[in-house]
């Protein structure tokens, strides 16, 4: 019966349409439910398949290879790091994107609930000025971010905040682009069944702390100035959906699928998705 309704979910997912809207400029990583985690160490293979919709009409394709170990009691040091593809109108980019490093310390408080600490950053490893294509087009966004977040879990439930700090300018020579700061609420919970079955929902508040700032133009050397994006201060509200089952001990099959309730209209960072699946792979080490 468990195997029927994974296949279930599965085909669900792969066939709704959605917009993954949060910012993948690193802060959704942070917190989530420690109670859900299944080993101290992993390591984990995901791919993502997105579109931007229409206008910029761009496609996107990431393998995401991402690990996380013990390091102290009580803390996890989480690695990630992706290999983008995005194709458009105007050429394609494919390379290395920026690595996430991130800290992770829970503190039990009872036996059913546990605060977890998180810091991190987002170092600028990516691609940013690949065949002249603006910032949209790029596999890395540009910038050393730094990254904190609190989160509380009890029993089957989380809840959370995050801040991302981003700092300078890509050197994108068509735009420039300086992001935002961002600010994250989260609440989830998380169902585990038997055989280590996991099915899982979060809804994200997402807010862009200050407008995006751009070129006026495309040339560097004439001086031109900056000018502030109307519109990328945007707020996002976005449901999550997860599936999680256990083919062995040691290997986990994921689905991710996200659903937008507040769109994003300016997508100078690339970071928009009319469209988005993740499939992956978890290995307990």
């Amino acid at each position: 019966m468990k195997k029927m309704i994974f296949i279930l979910l599965v085909i669900i997912l792969v066939q709704v349409k959605v917009s993954a809207q949060c910012s993948d400029a690193g802060i959704c990583s942070l917190g989530g439910n420690s109670h859900a985690q299944k080993a101290d160490n992993i390591i984990s293979v995901l791919y993502s398949y997105g579109t931007s919709g229409k206008g910029d009409d761009l496609k996107f394709n990431s393998i995401k290879v991402s690990t996380r170990f013990r390091v102290f009691e009580e803390v996890d040091l989480d690695l990630s790091l992706p290999y983008n593809f995005i194709d458009g109108p105007m050429g394609s980019v494919n390379g290395v994107g920026d690595l996430l490093v991130n800290l992770k310390r829970n503190v039990q408080t009872s036996l059913s609930s546990s605060i977890g600490l998180s810091v991190g950053m987002k170092l600028a490893t990516g691609k940013t000025n690949e065949k002249n294509l603006p910032q949209s087009y790029q596999s890395g966004l540009g910038t050393n971010d730094i990254l904190f977040g609190v989160d509380y879990s009890i029993n089957n439930f989380s809840i959370g905040v995050g801040y991302q700090i981003s700092s300078g300018r890509s050197d994108n020579g068509t735009d420039r682009l300086r992001r935002g700061d961002d600010f994250l609420v989260r609440a989830g919970y998380t169902k585990i069944f038997e055989n280590d079955f996991l099915v899982g929902a979060e809804l994200l508040i997402i807010k862009r702390m200050q407008e995006s700032s751009v070129l006026t133009t495309g040339n560097i050397i004439s001086g031109a100035e900056f000018v502030d994006v109307d519109g990328s201060d945007q707020l996002q509200v976005n449901l999550l959906g997860k599936i999680l089952k256990s083919v062995s001990e040691s290997l986990r099959l994921e689905a991710v699928v996200a659903v937008p309730f507040l769109k994003r209209d300016v997508n100078i960072d690339g970071l928009k998705r009319s469209f988005s699946l993740s499939l992956g792979a978890i290995v307990s080490l």
